[in-house]
């Protein structure tokens, strides 16, 4: 460590030399800050005394650039360099600083952190191909009970609406379902977002989703007809098998007196016949017992 008197006589060069070898001192940067002043506020400088340390290739390099620039920029790099002592950077921060304005002038900083992202892959279906001729309407089978009506309605609406009124039909055990959309384009994008999710979940099975020649508005009037027609058929089978038995009359129903007005009547059971001599009996025990 040198002493007071020949940090006084070092000039700012060796102090910086110091200051690189010992690192932190007060005495060496109070010095160097008070030459550096000093040097600031006198008309000539001289720049062997105020270039750095390290980078005296760049300085060799160029010498008309350092002749032109340094005296000019003198004033501003010192005060620059006194302010950052005083604050407590490093040394090699200071004269990074001072080199800076020369060597950013001619080749420009690479970032080599930084990552060009991966080109975009063009996204490839899973659906398998269609077994039917693309259509409007959609058939959906594989449902699981349990399940709503609205909860299917809003699941096979995840891409966008099927056509209002006649645009949804499920059969009465809700296994499958047909489902008419407006466009084309909406038909097939529901098929690729359907087939092949587990719905409902957890207890449902692999949806499997298809094109259909069949709208579901001929499949309402298809079935309605059905129904229709059946009806009269089921009236006319009850009406013949009620026109083809026997007739029945009071006399095979109930018993009758021969006497006039006749009185229909029914035969007590054996049962009955057994309850009412029970009660009687009991009655008239219980006469007995109050007299």
């Amino acid at each position: 460590m040198p002493s007071k008197d020949e940090i006084d006589r070092m000039t700012v060069k060796q102090l910086q030399t110091q200051l690189q070898k010992l690192g932190a001192n007060a005495d060496l940067k109070a010095r160097l800050v008070t030459l550096l002043e000093n040097e600031t506020n006198s008309p000539n400088v001289s720049c062997a005394d105020v270039a750095p340390t390290e980078p005296e290739a760049t300085a060799t390099a160029e010498p008309e650039l350092a002749a032109t620039e340094v005296p000019k920029e003198t004033s501003t790099s010192w005060k620059r360099t006194a302010w950052f002592f005083h604050s407590g950077p490093k040394l090699e921060d200071a004269t990074n600083e001072e080199v800076a304005p020369t060597t950013a002038a001619e080749s420009p900083p690479v970032n080599d952190d930084v990552v060009e992202p991966p080109p975009k892959k063009h996204k490839t279906s899973s659906v398998p191909p269609a077994k039917n001729p693309a259509t409007c309407t959609l058939r959906i089978d594989n449902f699981v009970r349990p399940f709503t009506l609205p909860a299917v309605k809003e699941w096979v609406q995840q891409v966008g609406n099927f056509v209002d009124d006649t645009g949804f039909w499920i059969d009465s055990i809700k296994t499958h379902c047909y489902v008419t959309f407006p466009t084309l384009e909406l038909a097939t994008a529901t098929r690729e977002r359907l087939h092949g999710q587990v719905w409902p979940t957890p207890h449902g099975k692999v949806i499997s989703c298809d094109y259909s020649a069949e709208t579901t508005e001929a499949i309402v009037a298809a079935k309605e007809a059905s129904v229709v027609h059946s009806q009269p058929k089921e009236a006319s089978k009850a009406t013949e098998l009620m026109s083809n038995a026997p007739p029945v009359s009071m006399d095979d129903l109930f018993w009758k007196t021969a006497t006039k007005p006749v009185l229909y009547y029914l035969p007590l059971t054996k049962e009955q016949v057994a309850l009412r001599q029970t009660t009687a009996a009991a009655a008239a025990t219980s006469t007995t017992t109050s007299l």
